[in-house]
């Protein structure tokens, strides 16, 4: 793991990064320079999918992969419980990927009904949530994921989230966030809903 010392000089140098994690770090720093300066405040399936790409480039065992969802002839991704390696979750087949892609766009840009309010932290909480309950990349959903919390927090003004580090609060308790895919599973159709959703991640030890 790369130091944040290491990190820091790494930017300020711009010198090429030595291994992957310095790779991932600098993916990363590009990848939030994109949303920051390219995107909007409207999210669109291209722009997740060039997220993904800027945030996998050079990282991935099939380079291929990078940018683009899961298909049919892919072998699908699982979350794995991290002590055992025992499969806890597994996401919905790769064919409803294109479709449940635009309905996490859709909700990403909702606005808000004064009936039907929900609060921009609870949806950027969700969104993060949507990503890696459908894991439909095959490696770098959780780095996407955590790029779309920023994207939508800062698009509400929460601009400040962006200094924080959802990694290292995630590293501290990896058993508990993996397995708040489990359960409650969704029953509405075959999305995840909010309800759901947030019951399971807010859950607690």
């Amino acid at each position: 793991m790369t130091s944040r010392r290491v990190a820091k000089e790494l930017l300020r140098s711009g010198r090429p990064p030595k291994d992957r994690s310095e790779r991932m770090i600098l993916n990363n720093y590009r990848a939030l320079a994109f949303m920051r300066e390219s995107v909007g405040d409207r999210l669109t399936p291209a722009i997740v999918l060039e997220l993904h790409r800027l945030l996998t480039e050079g990282t991935l065992d099939d380079p291929d992969a990078a940018g683009r969802l899961q298909t049919p002839q892919d072998e699908r991704v699982a979350v794995l419980d991290v002590n055992d390696r025992s499969v806890i979750h597994r996401p919905p087949p790769a064919e409803q990927l294109p479709d449940r892609l635009r309905d996490l766009c859709d909700f990403a840009n909702a606005t808000d009904e004064p009936e039907s309010f929900l609060h921009p932290v609870i949806r950027a909480v969700l969104l993060h949530f949507w990503v890696g309950f459908d894991h439909p990349f095959e490696d770098g959903n959780g780095r996407t994921a955590r790029a779309l919390f920023y994207w939508s927090m800062r698009t509400h003004r929460y601009w400040l989230v962006e200094y924080l580090s959802i990694s290292r609060i995630l590293r501290e308790a990896p058993s508990q966030y993996s397995r708040a895919f489990v359960s409650p599973k969704p029953t509405i159709g075959t999305r995840p809903t909010s309800c759901c959703i947030s019951s399971a991640l807010f859950r607690g030890p």
